[in-house]
């Protein structure tokens, strides 16, 4: 109820039911921070790493997502359908980006000419500086949005 959840450290919390802040915070400070479920509440990404999904997966951001220069948001990538081929990151409120993109193939997957992976969608304003790596290298037909 308004209270700030901190993560630190180099372990893994993964959400994969609901997760109500009560109006709070979830701060991930270090660590990873993953699964399919959803936070209620506003999500701070200061220096840790978002994973959404179980490989892969949605995670969904009732509230504002906020991530700063030393947070990474990491999307995993095997076909075309979002939430269920690759990662998606639902924000259903403002998104600010800053940090890094981190996009990683799985499954053997090769993205074809025209791919397009929409990988982070927000309901309100979406504001980005983000860098961006891939391994492998997507080609150069391929768009991440």
């Amino acid at each position: 109820n308004g209270n700030t959840v901190t993560q630190t450290g180099d372990g893994t919390l993964l959400i994969n039911n609901s997760f109500n802040t009560g109006s709070g915070t979830i701060v991930n400070s270090g660590g990873v921070l993953g699964g399919g479920g959803s936070i209620g509440g506003d999500f701070q990404n200061s220096g840790g790493t978002v994973a959404p999904g179980n490989s892969p997966g949605t995670l969904t951001v009732d509230g504002n997502y906020n991530q700063g220069s030393g947070g990474t948001l990491a999307i995993e990538i095997g076909g075309t359908q979002p939430g269920v081929e690759h990662d998606v990151l639902n924000v259903l409120s403002d998104a600010s980006l800053a940090g890094t993109l981190s996009v990683s193939l799985i499954d053997g997957f090769t993205p074809g000419g025209g791919n397009t992976f929409k990988v982070l969608t927000a309901t309100g304003e979406l504001g980005s500086e983000m860098s961006i790596s891939c391994t492998p290298a997507l080609t150069p037909l391929a768009t991440i949005a």
